[in-house]
């Protein structure tokens, strides 16, 4: 991610199943029964990914959950409330409410382009454009789109840990892992995380 180089583990993995082994050689956090436990940005996991979901907290705390059935004790860790300077302001609502337009604007230019593409009677070179204009509009309406949404709702850290006690995430799990309460950092997760390893 962007902030690769400031993070203490970064891991790759192709399972849960690896997750769990590479966890239990690299970890340098706490354990709680031989078990490894794993300090989780939850606001990254929202971002990243639930981002696409339709309830973003359920699908977070049922992510949280999988993990923790395959043995790993997770803690959950929210941001806390912005400081002034970095909450929304007004300009920032002025670029979401822009693209929300500009994805609108660019879905009918698309429309047109699929309309000419579907009548045909166009020759190969203008139909070899079209392709490509359609192929960038289509890149450029995801971007306005992810643009147009602010992901983690306001109140996240509360939301979040009434969805993980709903799928009783703080239950043993199957494979003797939990997910604990959710902490909030005074301002940015990352620096709650990084005190839990000093």
């Amino acid at each position: 991610g962007s902030n690769g180089s400031k993070v203490l583990h970064y891991l790759v993995l192709e399972s849960r199943k690896d997750g769990n082994i590479a966890s239990c050689k690299t970890t340098t956090a706490d354990t709680v029964a031989d078990r490894p436990v794993i300090y989780v940005d939850a606001n990254n996991v929202i971002n990243v990914v639930s981002r696409n979901a339709v309830n973003r907290v359920a699908h977070t705390a049922a992510f949280l959950k999988e993990w923790a059935q395959e043995g790993l004790i997770l803690v959950p860790v929210c941001d806390g409330p912005r400081p002034q300077s970095k909450q929304q302001t007004n300009k920032s609502r002025a670029v979401r409410q822009k693209a929300k337009h500009n994805a609108v604007i660019l879905r009918q230019d698309l429309r047109r382009i699929c309309r000419q593409l579907k009548e045909g009677g166009v020759d190969v070179d203008t139909r070899k454009k079209l392709e490509i204009e359609q192929a960038d509009l289509c890149k450029s309406i995801k971007r306005a789109e992810t643009q147009s949404v602010n992901v983690v709702p306001p109140n996240f850290p509360t939301l979040l840990e009434e969805e993980l006690i709903k799928i009783s995430a703080h239950d043993d799990q199957k494979g003797g892992g939990c997910v604990k309460p959710v902490l909030t950092a005074m301002f940015e997760a990352d620096a709650l995380i990084k005190g839990a390893f000093q």
